[in-house]
């Protein structure tokens, strides 16, 4: 007879279903009860969560990460966070990984990297004719003047369109690291001047209602924050300058140089707001990322640069249809500017399209 040596992390499978108890909130080490002995982890949340490494893990270990459709939000993954132990880590094929609702993703532990890796993009249920998810990166510059006469046309992929109170113009300026494609919308100088950029062919388009809108986000900088306004986001009336609203539903940030130094995030339903003033100030040239997404029971969640900013709960439009898009204007005698890098739309499900 022959001496048979196994070796346990060679036995790369352990077994069973765990479903841990909700995430609360962000997970560094993300190590729930039971972990090692489970190869399915079916996850809820209360709202959307990162997790930034996860234990347990050994060459060869295969792991798939469930979000269960009646979690609240997506499970983010963020790759390479230093906010996890080196070896917890994810090597992941972006800087983040969205696992919605419905969704899984197949993780094995790299060998060569002592990092948890992908094997291949989170695997849906949900038919690509069935939801929209899209993204721009301005790279196709800007037709057209973006006047109050003419409409600046075919910008970026997805064919938004500028237009404008008063004399203005948007441009495309040189990419930077990191930014290779950017809109500037720039207003005329003469105060209540405005530019905006949206989809359809007005401000006021129907696009999507409301409550069809799961995850809008965008990269912005303003490039002067002095006597402006600023919005981003949903609304009825892109053209609306009124501070506080964008028409009489709107789900969207803002900035207002005589309300306050800091993005406030707004949800309004015919015409009453729920607000909240983010601690986030402007600063001249630095990019923000903004994000809203819809949660599993209708709230809004806001995030500025991967920071929850805030959870609202009343004054949430549903389906009065929306556009979505970008404004700024000017709120003295001279241009204001606003450059955009990039966004993205997500919608929930629409259903069968066909009669």
């Amino acid at each position: 007879t022959k001496d048979v040596l196994l070796v346990s992390p060679a036995i790369t499978q352990t077994w069973g279903t765990l479903a841990p108890a909700s995430i609360t909130s962000g997970q560094n080490d993300y190590n729930p009860t039971g972990l090692k002995y489970a190869n399915i982890l079916t996850l809820t949340n209360d709202n959307v969560r990162y997790i930034t490494g996860l234990a347990g893990g050994f060459p060869g270990r295969n792991i798939t990460l469930h979000v269960l459709e009646t979690a609240q939000g997506p499970v983010i993954l963020r790759d390479e966070s230093t906010s996890s132990t080196a070896a917890n880590r994810f090597s992941l094929p972006a800087r983040r990984v969205f696992i919605w609702p419905g969704d899984s993703v197949d993780l094995f532990y790299d060998v060569n990297t002592s990092r948890w890796d992908t094997k291949g993009a989170p695997v849906s249920a949900v038919s690509r004719d069935d939801f929209i998810d899209d993204a721009d990166d301005f790279l196709g510059g800007v037709s057209g003047t973006g006047t109050a006469t003419e409409a600046g046309e075919h910008i970026g992929k997805l064919n938004w369109r500028s237009t404008a109170n008063g004399t203005a113009a948007s441009t495309s300026p040189a990419g930077v690291a990191g930014h290779p494609g950017i809109v500037r919308l720039v207003t005329g100088a003469t105060s209540g001047n405005d530019t905006r950029l949206h989809l359809g062919n007005t401000a006021t388009d129907d696009i999507f209602p409301f409550n069809k809108i799961a995850y809008f986000a965008a990269i912005v900088r303003p490039v002067d924050t002095t006597s402006n306004r600023i919005k981003v986001g949903a609304g009825i009336d892109l053209g609306d300058g009124t501070v506080g609203a964008w028409g009489a539903d709107g789900i969207f940030f803002e900035f207002d140089t005589a309300t306050s130094a800091n993005w406030r995030v707004i949800t309004r339903a015919a015409s009453t707001n729920t607000l909240t003033t983010s601690g986030i100030a402007l600063a001249n040239n630095d990019w923000d990322q903004l994000e809203f997404f819809r949660l599993t029971n209708g709230n809004i969640s806001f995030w500025i640069n991967e920071t929850l900013i805030a959870t609202s709960t009343a004054n949430i439009p549903t389906t009065v249809m929306a556009n979505v898009g970008f404004f700024v204007e000017t709120q003295t005698a001279a241009l204001r500017s606003l450059e955009i890098d990039w966004c993205r739309i997500r919608t929930t499900r629409l259903g069968q399209r066909f009669t």
